[in-house]
């Protein structure tokens, strides 16, 4: 049993009147169908209509081509002889070119282009593990790129390396026998710079799986309209990190059962039991609505961590504007010494939405049906958000302090959460949560013009 603020319910407003006893409720974590993993679906951007994500498809340029090849041994030739500036043409068909960094093609002081002749990504399977060194400039384009193994696709190992993809697929091969196989990060990015923009990279890895941003120094990542099946990683850069329009899932290996993740109780897209009955609120003047069970899944490490600071003090810093990110333990991962900015966009279906032991600005996301929608022992300030369905609306813990503003919190369990820390709630509203605020450890609730439609009081003698 814990101790906790217990707010006073009027039927349109409401106002922090003393100490009381809690308990948590169940809440639902629905399941969406995000469609076939493994397809070569058009790329983005994306666009949403009713819960489902339409994928117009974009107009390609037409392209003048230096040359055209149509084997894997005329490939590697053009490797090596092509002259700064060269744009070559792969003909449909499969190009095995090595499968380890040290056996793949590599790139040094000059720019080369690559593009699927056909302008269907499916068309062209590239495999080979390529490296970008110093001074050079890869660019690929409708192309299906395949890494095996441990290595990377495609690495970037200088701060002057450059590596760009536009609307080609990134992904992992599979054993025979449908195993996949685990490895590193399918795109590394250590020091250099990668632009992605309508790709599709799809990792079975449970860790560094999508791509790895400044891991060993200075790097930079800016996506657009891409979709990531794995984490993005990125530490120890010095240059800002931006995805926009993206869209960020949990490892294919952990959804389908084949990561290193614990496996939990209940499968994934299981159906939830049946709610247990609600206690009668008849006095606040409206029922409130049923209180479902959350299903229990194997959720992926997927979304954005940004990790460690440099070994030259730098802080790893990201902006994410209007992502939707989805089916992982944690949508957004903001450890001590990074920075991160969130701009629209939606976080669903994650055990944690943002966890935040940096610093992180956001304004006007959407978080629905997370176990928490935000978590911060450093600091947070969320404006305009929306928590819908989370069984903690935000949690302030150990020193975190956390500012809301102008945010709506509905249909959960706990509004606020302050276990040891600080949040000062101003034009906040909340509807149909069990609690609308809970203080354990010392922490502290603030509220400033605060609205409380349908909330509900918490039974007597149910604690955590």
């Amino acid at each position: 049993m814990f101790s906790i603020f217990r707010l006073g319910v009027w039927r349109f407003s409401c106002f922090v009147l003393g100490l009381s006893s809690a308990s948590v409720a169940t809440s639902a974590f629905a399941q969406h169908d995000w469609g076939d993993l493994r397809d070569d679906a058009p790329t983005f951007p994306i666009v949403r209509v009713d819960d489902e994500f339409v994928v117009p498809k974009n107009p390609k340029p037409r392209r003048d081509f230096d040359r055209v090849v149509a084997t894997a041994a005329e490939l590697k030739k053009a490797f090596a002889t092509a002259v700064d500036g060269e744009t070559i043409a792969l003909e449909p068909g499969t190009y095995r070119l090595g499968r380890t960094l040290e056996t793949g093609p590599r790139l040094e002081k000059k720019r080369l282009t690559l593009v699927g002749k056909s302008g269907k990504s499916s068309d062209v399977r590239l495999e080979a593990a390529s490296t970008v060194g110093r001074g050079a400039e890869l660019c690929v384009e409708d192309l299906t790129v395949v890494a095996e193994g441990e290595r990377a696709a495609v690495c970037c190992e200088d701060a002057t390396s450059v590596f760009k993809a536009t609307r080609c697929v990134f992904v992992r091969e599979e054993k025979k026998g449908g195993e996949s196989e685990l490895g590193g990060a399918l795109i590394c990015v250590w020091p250099g710079r990668c632009e992605l923009a309508d790709c599709r990279v799809l990792s079975t890895n449970s860790m560094f799986g999508a791509i790895c941003v400044g891991s060993d120094g200075a790097g930079e990542l800016d996506a657009k309209n891409c979709e990531f099946v794995g984490r993005v990683e990125i530490s120890g850069t010095s240059a800002l990190s931006t995805l926009t329009n993206c869209r960020l899932r949990g490892a294919l290996g952990d959804l389908l059962g084949l990561g290193k993740g614990e496996a939990r109780a209940g499968a994934f897209g299981a159906a939830p039991a049946p709610a247990p009955a609600a206690p009668n609120f008849d006095a606040l003047g409206a029922a409130p609505a049923p209180v479902p069970v959350p299903v229990e899944v194997n959720r992926g490490e997927g979304g954005v961590r940004l990790g460690t600071v440099g070994d030259d003090g730098a802080t790893p810093r990201c902006e994410i504007v209007d992502c939707n990110i989805a089916d992982c333990r944690t949508g957004i991962e903001v450890l001590d010494g990074a920075e991160a900015t969130v701009r629209g966009g939606e976080i669903r279906d994650c055990e944690v939405g943002v966890d935040v032991s940096g610093v992180v600005a956001i304004d006007g996301a959407t978080f629905d049906h997370c176990e928490t929608g935000v978590s911060v022992a450093g600091k947070a300030t969320v404006r305009d958000g929306e928590f819908r369905f989370c069984r903690s609306g935000v949690e302030a813990n150990g020193k975190g302090t956390l500012a809301l503003n102008g945010t709506k919190i509905s249909g959960g369990e706990i509004g606020v959460r302050c276990v040891g820390g600080k949040c000062v709630a101003t034009d906040a509203t909340f509807r149909d949560v069990a609690a609308v605020a809970t203080v354990e450890d010392g922490g502290k609730f603030d509220a400033k013009n605060v609205s409380c439609e349908a909330s509900k009081d918490i039974p007597p003698g149910v604690g955590f």
